[in-house]
This record gives C-alpha cells, sequence and structure tokens, in this order.
C-alpha cells in the first residue's frame, strides 16, 4: 500500500513538499491551509474586473542557488514544465534620497502566471483544501490524525509535513486561536523524544516574524512610460524610515506593468491597527481594529 502525508500549509515550502512527495512516491497527499488560497508570503493579487491580471505582493522572486542540494535541477525542471522562469530583472539601490547604485545579483526565477500560479501548478495532483485551519493533531498507533475546529477528522495519514510555523508556536498560536499549538499538545502527549525536541526547537523560533505593509498598484503599459523613470526593477531603498523595497514587474496576461512598494518593519509596527479586528494579522500584533482612530491617515515621511 502507499504511503499518505498530510502537509500543512500551501505556501512557497508546503506546495515544493507537496510536489516533492506526489512525485517521488506517488503517494496520496492531502494539504489543508487555512487561508484562501496558495503562495503564503508569495502569494498574489488578482482581480476579477481584469482577467489576467495579477501582482505578486510578497516575494517576487527566487533564486536557484546550487549550495541546497538538488535545488538547482529542481528550478530547470520547473523551466522545462513551464511553471516557473527567469526574471532578468536590474536591481539596484536607492538611497532615502533618491540616488540609485546598480548592483548585481544571482540569476532569479519567478512563478509564469505569478508566484501564486507556480504553487497552484506544483499542487495540481494533490488533493488541497483551502480555509481549513488544523486546529488538532492527535496520533493513534502509526497514524497521524489531524481534527478541524469542530473537531471532525479531516485526515488520517501515516506521514505528517508542517510548513505552517503557526500550529507549533504555541506563542504565535496563542495570539491567533488561544491555547497550546498542536503539534506542541501532541509532542507532550506522547513524549517520544525526537518530536519533543523538534517542537521545541520550533516553538522557540516561530515567533520572528514582522510584519510589512505593501503598496500594489497597476498601470495599462501604454499609459506606464513613466515608470522608465525608475531606474531597477527590483530596488533595495536604503536610510528611509518606511520603504524598504520597490518592485517593478510585468503582467504580460494582462498587459499592464505593475508597481509593489514595500514598507519598512517599524513603519508597519505602528500602523498594526488598520488590521481587522479578527484577523490573524491582528491578533499576532495584540492590535484591534477597535482601536483604529475615526478617518486616521498614516502618511509616508519625505
Amino acid at each position: 500500500m502507499k504511503p499518505s502525508f498530510a502537509v500543512v500549509g500551501a505556501g512557497v515550502s508546503g506546495s515544493f513538499a507537496a510536489w516533492t512527495l506526489r512525485k517521488a512516491t506517488s503517494a496520496s497527499v492531502k494539504v489543508f491551509e487555512m487561508g484562501r488560497g496558495s503562495g503564503g508570503r508569495c502569494s498574489s493579487r488578482k482581480s476579477r474586473e481584469m482577467p489576467g491580471f495579477y501582482v505578486d505582493h510578497g516575494c517576487p522572486a527566487f533564486t536557484a542557488s546550487s549550495k541546497l542540494l538538488g535545488w538547482k535541477e529542481i528550478v530547470q525542471e520547473l523551466e522545462k514544465k513551464k511553471i516557473v522562469e527567469e526574471w532578468k530583472c536590474s536591481a539596484g539601490f536607492l538611497s532615502a534620497s533618491g540616488e540609485p547604485s546598480a548592483a548585481s545579483c544571482p540569476p532569479l526565477y519567478r512563478g509564469i502566471g505569478g508566484m501564486e500560479t507556480m504553487c497552484e501548478k506544483l499542487l495540481e495532483d494533490c488533493d488541497v483544501s483551502f480555509n481549513t485551519v488544523v486546529r488538532n493533531v492527535e496520533r493513534e498507533g502509526s497514524k497521524w490524525i489531524l481534527y478541524n475546529k469542530n473537531e471532525e477528522e479531516l485526515a488520517r495519514v501515516d506521514h505528517l509535513v508542517i510548513s505552517s510555523l503557526a500550529i507549533a508556536c504555541s506563542l504565535r498560536w496563542d495570539r491567533i486561536f488561544g491555547g497550546i499549538a498542536p503539534l506542541v499538545k501532541s509532542a507532550e502527549m506522547l513524549q517520544e523524544p525526537s518530536l519533543i525536541e523538534l517542537s521545541k526547537q520550533l516553538d522557540e523560533n516561530g515567533d520572528n516574524a514582522s510584519p510589512v505593509f505593501s503598496v500594489l498598484m497597476g498601470f495599462k503599459r501604454e499609459k506606464a512610460d513613466w515608470l522608465a523613470d525608475l531606474p531597477f526593477d527590483l530596488s533595495i531603498v536604503q536610510g528611509h524610515q518606511d520603504i524598504s523595497k520597490v518592485v517593478k514587474n510585468r503582467c504580460d496576461t494582462a498587459n499592464y506593468d505593475t508597481v509593489v512598494v514595500h514598507s519598512t518593519h517599524s513603519f508597519a509596527a505602528d500602523a498594526t491597527d488598520v488590521f481587522g479586528s479578527q484577523s490573524a494579522v491582528s491578533r499576532l500584533q495584540e492590535k484591534s481594529a477597535s482601536t483604529l482612530e475615526k478617518n486616521k491617515v498614516y502618511k509616508l515621511r519625505p
């Protein structure tokens, strides 16, 4: 009988893990994602009003370093399958006053049709459940059992893959849902030394994420000549209090050029009250929309 797997999280790491397991073993792979789509920090925003339009609002690309065994070969395989392509972009630094300084970077790759589309294609042969939170994990004999918020069984599998730190970090889990993280609780119940050590490491290092705001803009290409004034496709901003990165890209499926401006961590941390009171982000930041001042405007400093 072929082994069965459950992957918690459909971000880039979870999507690649599911694809690799499915390809290598032809096993049954179930993926559970609390969000409405795949991609995680490499998600893409799309529009019903503009068919084909997308803008990558998180990580715009990735490298194919040979330092990670087999990774470069995987990227080459995905190139042949038309899932990813090399992003031949210009890169450099911008000072706070706007002075450019060109820089070199290793070859970058991106998903064809957006980073989220890359993850969608990786998950095509898997059983994927979105908007699904794994609220409890138990071990029964040789099987892992996953439950939803109503304690209904989601899956019973041979192997469990965790790609979402929320399920393994009690500090983060408690802020979002309350209580001890499912993996930590399971490790304590099973008293399995290797699992206890693993969950301990994840629990200690799983709450180090920092917030970032992104401003997403799209311009019809025939009206976007002015974007040529931006010196680089990928600009790292140095010394600015509010802006850390500016990414210029092309959306060829809708004939648009896009620009994404990423804030500094400090700017986002100062404005966490713009999140909805029930969102995971607001709970992680221990903020609530109820603290939002009416008509409050956050202005970028020059």
